[in-house]
């Protein structure tokens, strides 16, 4: 196992952490001064585009690996699993795009893309090293986003 091999494995995660950083750089550099809704439609945007480039990759490339020992698997089931998690994921952005309750767009596409990329790990793990990493990336930033809407009191409380 090579670290080509490594890097066909774990595209698609590297295309949702190259999107939520781009949904970052995109809302701080050029969108900060625009209307809140114009900057969540254009950031949703975004995101959407890298969950769908990270679904049509998974579509064109039928791996089946077991790099490490198994610390990651790749088959067509984990692919499927990952596929529906980043469907959702779009559905989730699609559906936030009305919503007001938060002006730091940015931020709150990058969590939600940040946590799907750790369900995709925890999909494709077998190592109880990479599930534990796995868990910690997805519930860290789902902690973060349930207390998100510093504006609500419902939010705040435990």
């Amino acid at each position: 196992m090579n670290f080509h091999d490594l890097l066909k494995l774990t595209v698609p995660e590297i295309v949702i952490v190259g999107t939520a950083l781009l949904v970052l750089g995109a809302d701080l550099v050029a969108l900060r001064d625009l209307d809140r809704r114009f900057r969540f439609i254009i950031c949703g945007m975004i995101a959407s585009v890298g969950c769908l480039g990270a679904i049509v990759w998974m579509l064109i490339s039928h791996e089946h690996m077991n790099p490490f020992a198994g610390m990651l698997v790749v088959d067509p089931v984990t692919q499927c699993i990952k596929i529906s998690l980043l469907a959702l994921t779009v559905f989730t952005i699609l559906l936030s795009v009305d919503s007001d309750f938060t002006d730091h767009v940015g931020e709150y596409l990058a969590l939600l893309l940040l946590a799907a990329v750790g369900m995709m790990f925890l999909v494709s793990a077998e190592d109880i090293l990479m599930i534990f990493i796995s868990l910690e990336l997805t519930s860290l930033s789902l902690y973060i986003l349930a207390a998100f809407n510093k504006r609500d009191i419902k939010s705040a409380r435990m």
